[in-house]
């Protein structure tokens, strides 16, 4: 390649690129709760425990990406921080989704204003941002996502595409409604249809394999995630896409998406086709899957493909103006909506108390910007560190690393219990992380046992026309390919809990207090008044009930910055 093109290819890449690494840089000290799941078993993996939560405990597919779970072991090996290593992941994986928007959209249009447009709104889209830094595997499935449609519209590549979306099909459990959305569309609009076929055959035996490896190891055929958390809500659904498509100005880019839609001119691409065709399961799912996180992240993986969408709305909105002239206007109007959406001080998707949380740290950055600088680079470093970056953030979002308190609890853990130590409690991500690996937790919401995840399972069926289905269609021959009862009752899963014998039970009073959940049935359980004692509650919100023969030689210590209410 010529200096010429690695410049052009440079001043092509630079700006999206560089937004969203600062964007990252002001956002970077979140980090999600669920990511420490992923960082346990990396290490237990790490140190040939095999695929597991507990060293020594039962085999579990415990997060959503077997492949992200896999990348994770790396910088464990390696002896790296494991925070800093998923959120640079993450971020590498995000930096190729803006690249990606900006190529698709730019082939599509030919509009640099417009294609800069779509990758620029991507960089500063306050979900996008958030769930690329958080240590999950969400960037890098839209990142696959993205590169399935360039690689369709690339010549040259399109050998490798077969290879992708096979890899895409095993990404994420979701990816069963994707790949078809992908094949599908050549078919109907007669575009590389050659390659339909060997891309389904490729992503059934990917999946296959997949499913083949699930049943070996873990003798089941889907992650426990599934069992803990999959459920449909249709009525939270539409309120949460209202809160995302209505409650900032980026919901204009997204309107006039929707007015494009209706002109012959928008659908000339097959390209845009299959886009589209993509972007309707993947909104379908993310509508239909319950989840409180912050900032949608379901949908997140569709929207790089929506903003794609929104460099071709533009170019054909603006259709009677020609040549130059029709530049010009493309250009305006793509600053217009740039401008209004970067000046919006509601970040889509977030809390309506809330504002723009990268309005909020760019202020903090400017108010004092050595020192914002300074607890960046510490955060690199040493990612457990609280510093005044995570004061500010917490006044905007209330979510980062100490928010919720659960490295509170995991360190009153690892201070008051030895190695060894068995712990039933319904966090899993960073209260077992900081207790450390050698202590065991029985899960009391499911996400980390399979057990306890059937029972929540069979408690949303009994309430789901879907879930009762699917119990009847696949829960009864999993029944002769699996060892575990697919059925669980109340009063087993109590049962089940007291048989474990754990030295510590702890109770989350929210949770204690949600008729049906685990913690509430063993809070109303005489066995736990029988057999267990209540010494103390952690940040006035856990009570700690420890086993009765429990030797303790000294008192209940307090680590520095944790609240511990002896009873």
């Amino acid at each position: 390649m010529s200096l010429g093109r690695w410049k052009d290819t440079l001043a092509f890449v630079a700006p999206p690129v560089l937004l969203l690494a600062c964007s990252a840089f002001l956002l970077w000290n979140t980090v999600e709760e669920d990511a420490f799941i992923y960082f346990r078993v990396a290490d237990n993996l790490a140190s040939g425990h095999g695929y597991v939560f507990n060293a020594g405990g039962e085999r579990i597919e415990t997060g959503s990406s077997p492949i992200w779970q896999l990348l994770l072991v790396v910088p464990r090996l390696l002896h790296l921080n494991p925070i800093t290593s998923a959120k640079l992941l993450g971020l590498l994986s995000a930096l190729a989704c803006v690249v990606l928007v900006r190529a698709i959209a730019f082939r599509l249009t030919r509009s640099k204003a417009a294609s800069l447009v779509s990758s620029l709104l991507l960089a500063i889209n306050v979900p996008f941002v958030w769930w690329s830094i958080s240590g999950m595997e969400v960037p890098l499935y839209a990142a696959g996502l993205l590169a399935c449609v360039y690689v369709l519209l690339e010549e040259r590549s399109l050998k490798l595409w077969c290879a992708l979306v096979a890899l895409v099909s095993i990404m994420r459990p979701e990816s069963w409604v994707a790949v078809p959305a992908l094949v599908v569309p050549l078919y109907a609009t007669h575009w590389r249809t050659s390659y339909a076929r060997p891309a389904l055959i490729t992503a059934a035996l990917a999946l296959a394999g997949a499913t083949t490896v699930r049943l070996l190891y873990f003798h089941d055929v889907f992650a426990s995630p599934f069992y803990a958390k999959f459920g449909v809500d249709e009525d939270f659904a539409r309120l949460r896409a209202q809160a995302y498509f209505m409650s900032s100005r980026e919901g204009l880019a997204h309107a006039l998406v929707l007015l494009a839609l209706g002109a012959r001119p928008f659908w000339r691409q097959r390209a845009v086709v299959s886009i589209v065709a993509l972007c309707v399961p993947l909104l379908a799912w993310a509508m239909l899957v319950n989840d409180f996180k912050l900032y949608f992240r379901f949908l997140v993986p569709a929207l790089p493909l929506l903003f794609v969408l929104v460099a071709p709305a533009i170019c054909t909105l603006i259709a009677g103006p020609s040549g130059r002239q029709r530049q010009r206007w493309v250009a305006a109007l793509s600053i217009a909506l740039f401008a209004a959406v970067l000046s919006d001080n509601r970040a889509p998707g977030g809390p309506e108390s809330a504002g723009n949380p990268l309005h909020a740290m760019f202020f903090e950055l400017v108010r004092r910007p050595f020192s914002f600088t300074r607890d960046v680079a510490t955060k690199l470093v040493d990612p457990d560190t609280e510093l005044a970056i995570d004061v500010a953030l917490k006044r905007t979002t209330k979510h980062t690393i100490y928010t919720n308190y659960q490295v509170a609890v995991g360190r009153f853990v690892r201070a008051n219990y030895p190695p060894g130590s068995v712990i039933a409690y319904d966090q899993m991500g960073q209260t077992p992380w900081y207790a450390g690996s050698d202590r065991s937790f029985i899960d009391t919401l499911g996400l980390t046992n399979r057990y306890t995840g059937i029972y929540y399972f069979g408690l949303r069926a009994a309430s789901s026309q879907t879930l009762r289905l699917w119990q009847d269609i696949a829960g009864k021959p999993l029944l002769m390919l699996g060892d575990l009862d697919r059925e669980v009752d109340a009063a087993e899963v109590a049962t089940y809990i007291f048989a474990q014998r754990p030295q510590v039970i702890m109770l989350h009073s929210m949770v204690a207090g949600i008729a049906g959940t685990i913690p509430a049935l063993l809070a109303s359980d005489p066995r736990l008044s029988e057999h267990y004692v209540l010494r103390c509650r952690v940040e006035g919100w856990v009570s700690v009930h420890e086993r009765n023969d429990v030797a303790r030689t000294k008192p209940l210590m307090a680590p520095v910055g944790v609240r511990v209410d002896v009873l």
